[in-house]
């Protein structure tokens, strides 16, 4: 199933990775990567994360995921990236994503990017708690970077 859906990644048939991956996730619901790669792709389909398709599957995988940080690093900052910029963009929850940030920084302190759109992030919090609505809300296209898409990783 894990090979059948990676072929259909790697061929760009979404929707059909994502069944692939589904019944995965369904037969092995304790393992992290039916979880993650129907993530992925639903990431893929849900480009603009509009649709928020891929949230759940990244939530799920990181439930299971954090339980060994070192072990997962990479896909849990890919993970937690994703969801930064979706609850920046697409929710327009600031805190939210600084949170998301922070894990990020958690493992991976040299981050450049993760720092810059905390830093960005945290700006904007006080002026949304102030009660002033200018400014407050970042812009559709202001977190491009390395979150917007999540490409994907060499497989071991």
């Amino acid at each position: 199933l894990f090979y059948a859906g990676f072929a259909y990644i790697k061929a760009q048939e979404y929707p059909i990775a994502d069944s692939m991956f589904a019944i995965y996730a369904e037969k092995f619901p304790n393992d992290i990567y039916g979880h993650y790669w129907r993530a992925r792709a639903n990431s893929y389909i849900d480009s603009t994360s509009e649709l928020g398709l891929a949230v759940p599957h990244f939530q799920r995988f990181i439930e299971l995921a954090e339980k060994d940080t070192a072990e997962n690093r990479r896909t849990l900052i890919q993970a937690y990236g994703y969801l930064a910029a979706y609850s920046a963009n697409v929710l327009k929850d600031s805190e939210a994503a600084v949170a998301y940030f922070d894990k990020i920084l958690v493992l991976d302190p040299g981050n450049a990017d993760a720092q810059r759109y905390k830093e960005i992030l945290q700006k904007q919090l006080p002026q949304k708690n102030s009660g002033s609505n200018s400014g407050s809300k970042p812009s559709a296209g202001q977190y491009p970077g390395p979150y917007a898409g999540i490409p994907a990783p060499d497989l071991p």
